[in-house]
């Protein structure tokens, strides 16, 4: 079983937005007529002689060659069908063989399937063993002699598709030249498995060598697959690094840029992660406290972060429900790593920014300040996320911190908000303070007038400012002159006032944060009041949480171009607004009227196509000609791939050109009816891999989970446990997972499910609670799952099974239970990505028939 922290990978897959290239000659897009499949050769149908005596370096367990020799012996005894199944079997467990494809791909041929046949071709001749090993050169080699008699016009694509990779190709270079670095990288990316595809990787490597370029990146907060330059050893140096340092013994240490010693025996991939991230968080601070904002040294701080909870709690011996804390006589801050214990790298971000918070407020001044700025504050920079790229993200909102005020301002007179504001002494206020302490922070960093300004921000700024200096006052007098007097609003006359105008305004945001799709249109509307008021940076913010309720809004993708471009961030804008550009060719109707725009879909296609020459004309000249040629003439193709009984090579042409120009209408309808009438699903079937040590699995309690030949069986243990698959999925698939409950607790409280989104942020739980009597969406934390919502009432008993399906998409995720789909869950499209796993607790169920499809 791998150990309980995983090294963490910086970038994920790119989000998808297809980016259009400029145009490129007549003469390179149209060669002769391209020949698709009609009659197939004898040897096509037949299948080709099997390929004996192979060594190849193929990563094939002892299964996986009996699995294949199985599959060999059936085709060579004429029995394609069972070939068949076997290989198709052992394609769930090793996806990425080679061997096995070929193998399918023959046995397929064989019964005529010429559709299917070639498909495992294109798959296998697309695994990177095809390029990489020596040993399967004969394989390969029938490989490709197959693809030429299955496919005879796959020469002529291929010639359309490297023309137009070398379009992308000089787009990449134009946009690097102008230091346009997140377009660039997407221009080489798509490259790939075009006739230009070596020259764009050594084109990569120079923009990830350039520090410069890597910060812009990580600044962009783009969703861009890019290699992080600040990890600069090999994966086989890392390795070794993790195994020489995974006691705290001999734990790694680490410098930052901004004075932070990191030590740790996470990883090394893990402790620069946090390195990097704390010097994001100590400008926000800077600019917080107004404290050597422009980038003055200060006293080094040093932090200690354990890698699980057992670990912290050996060395450290904390209080029971501790999970960090900030030594102000070392100068120390301390935590551990919580991915084993029920939470996720967020959650360790979390209380480090929180303890990093009161470790900074120790430098602006040794004087004791009101409680609610020191531990408010704090719980303001728990609301700090790290995004893929690597960013930091300030003023996010902490759902805890939120949901505990709500509940709270439920229960009048539970809290005297006064005895909040007024606790003037050494040390923290009590624990049911926090939350209000929080929200009185991020309002006044946040609330703004109907003009868009912010009004308090800068009185909050002079206030904890005041406290600099120490000196006797009336605390209370104090707050009323800096929040109501100075700031004369004038709907806030006293104390009371405000209090009234703070309640209503928390509970909106409460209702924003939770809101599903349809807040989107009232988060462009306070974008669009920015954006009208120069407020550039807040309207940005705004669209890219509407963007998180609704993937795609092409207001928000309008907002983001133009907020960007006006803050002079042309690399961001320009991403955005050739997303615009896409979402408006992916439109059928061009002559409607989108809701919130007074223009056409072409007007918007235009208006987008003029922001895009406004920071590059490289980019836009005889970009939608070019785009045109090329969609038409594989969109024909695409046809006649289906009209000859050929569905699947049609579907994925379609695919191939839609990354290269965009999500068209006419392709995507294409694709949708061709998938339709053939019913085809073209994911590949991966068995979530399982063996007796669950070396392919991760968890903080290995007592808990057992391996039973396929299968895993959980039985109790203390409070919640998760088991996790250690390989991180893309960012869509289907999870499907039949689970049989063996025995529930009646002295517990049993939960049992899967989850899904443990990545950056908080696991999403669905699962069988029989508290709530049915289906429920929990939200983890490092205080146990947290209830959502109810999906489905339903009782169950010792002995029943169940299955339980995931569907991850860029819109968000939807739930199945034994085939039925079920309520919507409540998550934003940003949470879905991460690792999956199983969740128990409370009773011994064993889960079985684990695939993940994509």
């Amino acid at each position: 079983m791998l150990a309980a922290f995983p090294n963490l990978r910086l970038s994920l897959i790119p989000t998808g937005l297809f980016l259009a290239p400029l145009a490129i000659g007549a003469s390179q897009v149209a060669p002769a007529e391209i020949q698709t499949p009609s009659e197939l050769s004898a040897a096509a149908v037949l299948g080709f002689a099997p390929v004996s005596g192979v060594t190849t370096s193929e990563d094939l367990t002892a299964d996986d060659r009996r699995r294949l020799q199985e599959a060999e012996k059936a085709l060579e005894e004429a029995r394609p069908t069972e070939a068949l199944e076997t290989a198709e079997l052992a394609l769930e467990y090793t996806p990425d063989s080679v061997q096995l494809l070929d193998v399918a791909s023959r046995a397929a041929a064989a019964l005529g399937q010429g559709d299917l046949a070639l498909h495992y071709v294109e798959t296998a001749l697309g695994k990177p063993a095809a390029e990489d090993d020596e040993g399967l050169g004969d394989v390969v080699a029938g490989l490709r002699a197959r693809l030429v008699e299955l496919d005879p016009g796959h020469a002529d694509i291929q010639a359309k598709l490297d023309a137009y990779g070398e379009t992308l190709f000089e787009l990449g270079k134009s946009a690097a030249r102008r230091k346009l670095w997140a377009n660039a990288v997407d221009f080489f990316q798509r490259c790939e498995d075009t006739a230009v595809e070596e020259k764009a990787e050594k084109e990569l490597a120079k923009i990830y060598k350039n520090d410069s370029a890597v910060e812009a990146l990580v600044a962009s907060g783009l969703d861009i697959d890019f290699e992080d330059a600040s990890i600069k050893k090999s994966a086989e140096a890392i390795a070794k690094i993790d195994e020489k340092n995974k006691h705290w013994e001999k734990r790694l240490e680490v410098e930052s840029k901004g004075g932070y010693t990191i030590e740790s025996n996470g990883g090394y991939i893990f402790t620069h992660t946090i390195a990097r991230a704390m010097d994001q968080v100590n400008l926000f601070l800077r600019d917080m406290y107004q404290h050597k904002a422009q980038g003055q040294r200060m006293r080094g701080a040093k932090i200690q972060i354990y890698s699980s909870y057992e670990d912290f709690q050996a060395h450290e011996n904390p209080d029971p429900g501790v999970q960090g804390w900030f030594a102000p006589w070392d100068n120390l801050i301390v935590t551990y790593s919580s991915e084993g214990s029920g939470g996720t790298l967020a959650d360790t971000l979390n209380t480090l920014f929180h303890e990093a918070s009161h470790q900074f407020m120790r430098d602006v001044t040794k004087n004791t300040v009101p409680a609610w700025i020191s531990e408010g504050v704090a719980c303001y920079f728990e609301g700090t996320e790290l995004l893929p790229n690597g960013k930091v993200v300030a003023n996010l909102i902490p759902e805890g911190r939120l949901d505990n005020l709500v509940t709270m301002l439920d229960m009048p007179g539970y809290v005297d908000v006064k005895d909040v504001i007024t606790y003037f002494q050494p040390g923290s206020y009590s624990g049911t303070y926090y939350p209000w302490g929080w929200g009185l922070v991020y309002f006044m960093r946040n609330y703004e007038d109907e003009n868009g300004v912010r009004v308090y921000r800068d009185h909050f700024d002079d206030y904890v400012a005041t406290y600099k200096g120490g000196g006797k006052h009336d605390v209370m007098e104090r707050w009323v002159e800096y929040f109501v007097e100075r700031p004369a609003q004038p709907d806030v006359k006293s104390f009371d006032d405000f209090m009234v105008k703070w309640e209503a305004w928390i509970r909106d945001i409460h209702e924003l944060h939770h809101g599903g799709a349809e807040v989107a249109d009232r988060l462009i509307a306070r974008g669009d009041r920015q954006l009208a008021g120069s407020f550039w940076a807040n309207a940005a913010e705004s669209y890219r949480w509407a963007l998180d309720k609704r993937p795609g809004d092409p207001r928000a993708l309008y907002g983001l171009a133009e907020a960007n471009r006006q803050m002079d961030v042309d690399d961001v804008a320009l991403y955005y607004y050739r997303g615009l550009l896409d979402w408006s060719l992916s439109q059928t109707d061009r002559k409607a009227k989108p809701k919130g725009f007074q223009q056409t879909v072409a007007e918007i296609a235009a208006e987008a196509m003029e922001g895009i020459k406004e920071v590059n004309e490289d980019v836009a000249d005889g970009m939608l000609a070019a785009n045109d040629v090329l969609a038409e003439s594989l969109l024909g193709v695409a046809k006649d791939y289906n009209a000859k009984d050929f569905p699947r090579r049609g579907m994925s042409l379609l695919e191939r050109t839609t990354d290269l120009v965009g999500p068209r209408a006419e392709l995507l309808a294409l694709h949708d009816a061709i998938k339709t009438e053939a019913q085809i699903d073209m994911r590949q079937k991966r068995r979530l891999r399982v063996d007796s040590d669950l070396d392919y699995w991760y968890t903080s309690d290995e007592k808990v989970w057992k391996a039973d030949g396929d299968d895993i069986v959980g039985d109790r243990g203390e409070g919640v446990t998760y088991l996790t698959y250690a390989e991180m999925p893309p960012d869509e698939y289907r999870l499907e997972v039949t689970i049989d409950i063996v025995e529930m607790d009646p002295d517990a409280v049993p939960v049992i499910g899967i989850y899904f989104g443990s990545g950056l942020g908080a696991r999403q739980m669905i699962a069988y609670s029989v508290t709530d009597g049915g289906l429920v969406q929990l939200k983890g934390s490092m205080t146990g799952p947290k209830r959502v919502g109810p999906l489905e009432t339903v009782k169950m008993k010792d002995g029943e099974q169940f299955e339980l399906v995931i569907e991850v998409d860029e819109n968000g995720a939807k739930a199945y239970f034994d085939g039925k789909e079920l309520e919507k869950l409540d998550v934003d499209a940003k949470d879905v990505k991460g690792q999956v796993g199983l969740v128990l607790q409370g009773a011994k169920a064993k889960f079985s028939g684990m695939r993940i499809l994509y």
